[in-house]
Parts: structure tokens; C-alpha cells; sequence
């Protein structure tokens, strides 16, 4: 039997925090390692919670966040599924590296999916959020 994703629910409204990590309880197959804020000491918090994936809320306004979330992947952060508000901000947090992006309004069964596909390495796009492609010539 394989054990649980292991996931650490990064989000600044801690109402937020509580229900992704209410919502993710619910679904097999992962566990919830621990919760956060951005503000606090991420590289700290996965050194004590050995996530697998993080699962972070960016908000409605993330512009700081973006900045915060591009140097924590840099220090060799584990994988980041990010959640948006809106998809004008979907370019930014790719490349401040979060290899998956979806809207806030995802449910468990999503989220849970999403973070077991970054743990296999794909990247999860919703989407509103995916990168544009280039045409064929």
C-alpha cells in the first residue's frame, strides 16, 4: 500500500488555511502534514513537515505572494500547486515557478488529483490558466 501524499497547506487567511486543509482531509490517498502562512518561515516549515507538495493559496491579491512563492521555489522548495482568484495573475506564478495552477474554487477531489499528478512530475494547468500555445507553422 502506498503511503499518503504528503501536503502542506500554505495560505495567509486562516480561514482559508482551515477549509483547503478540511477539504484535502477528506480525500484518500493524501494528508494534510502541517499549515502555514506566507509569512512565516517556509524553508522552517518543510524542514519540520516533510511535505511532498505544497498546496498554496495565493489569494485575491497576490502580488507580494508571487514575489515570496518565486524565492521559496529558488531554495529548493518541493512542488507548488498554486490557487488563483483570478487568471490574470496565471503568467506570474508560472513563472515564479508553481508547476500547477488552479482557481480558488476547486474542490477536494481536484486538488487532491492535482497534487498527485505534480508528484509524478506533469504539470497541472487549469484551463483558463494554461500556457498559451504557439501555432503550428
Amino acid at each position: 500500500m502506498m503511503p499518503d501524499l504528503r501536503l502542506l497547506v500554505v495560505a495567509d487567511d486562516p480561514l482559508a488555511r482551515a477549509g483547503l486543509a478540511a477539504l484535502l482531509a477528506a480525500q484518500a490517498g493524501v494528508s494534510v502534514a502541517g499549515q502555514t502562512d506566507s509569512n512565516a518561515d517556509l524553508l522552517g516549515a518543510v524542514v519540520a513537515f516533510l511535505p511532498d507538495i505544497l498546496i498554496w493559496d495565493l489569494g485575491w491579491e497576490p502580488s507580494i505572494r508571487l514575489e515570496a512563492l518565486a524565492r521559496f521555489i529558488e531554495a529548493g522548495a518541493p512542488p507548488v500547486l498554486a490557487l488563483l482568484g483570478t487568471t490574470s495573475l496565471a503568467g506570474d506564478a508560472r513563472s515564479a515557478g508553481a508547476r500547477g495552477l488552479l482557481g480558488r474554487n476547486t474542490n477536494g477531489a481536484q486538488l487532491a488529483a492535482a497534487a498527485a499528478a505534480l508528484m509524478q512530475g506533469l504539470l497541472v494547468f487549469d484551463a483558463e490558466m494554461a500556457p498559451a500555445s504557439s501555432p503550428s507553422p
